[in-house]
């Protein structure tokens, strides 16, 4: 139990210094070209066991040879933490689809899944620094309320966006807009 507490201690300073970092301007991008789809292999190969104990399956719908300018540390940090979320907060039996969509400005990606979708209220706070969607007198999912914080300070370093709707029949869907230029 001392053990777990403290890798949990530990992630949580290491959250707090990264969302410090980002904040001061101490950290300097190390962008690059990558290939979206090798990005999203390697953050599904670091969730795998995850999702395969909650049955959530996973439908990658992108060409191969889409390409960001990004820095693929932070880039794979944000993607890992959303779908992290979809395992853990959308219920067994999930469906993960993963697509991308391009105007004259953007590359975009989503993120949607078939869960049970942010309740309206939540979503102007969903990016807010310690903010948990209130689980009532229980919260059986941990976690500290940095994650979509740390998200969207990334997405603003690369010049992008990141968005949250809910979708029509169910889910939510996470949109990630990353500059072409």
């Amino acid at each position: 139990m001392a053990e777990d507490e403290a890798l949990r201690l530990n992630s949580l300073i290491s959250k707090v210094i990264d969302h410090t970092k980002l904040d001061s301007k101490a950290h300097v991008l190390n962008k690059e070209r990558i290939i979206l789809y090798k990005l999203l292999e390697d953050v599904y190969s670091k969730l795998e066991l995850k999702a395969l104990e909650k049955k959530i399956s996973f439908d990658i719908q992108i060409n191969k040879s889409v390409t960001i300018y990004a820095d693929p540390v932070y880039i794979f940090g944000v993607i890992y933490n959303i779908l992290d979320n979809s395992i853990k907060y959308a219920g067994n039996n999930t469906i993960v689809e993963i697509l991308t969509e391009e105007d004259e400005s953007f590359m975009k990606l989503f993120i949607s899944d078939n869960g049970p979708g942010i309740p309206e209220e939540y979503i102007p706070k969903l990016f807010d620094a310690f903010f948990r969607v209130p689980q009532g007198n229980t919260h059986n999912v941990k976690g500290f309320g940095l994650g979509l914080s740390y998200a969207l300070q990334v997405m603003k370093e690369h010049d992008g966006r990141i968005e949250v709707k809910n979708n029509p029949e169910a889910g939510c869907t996470f949109i990630l807009s990353f500059p072409k230029n």
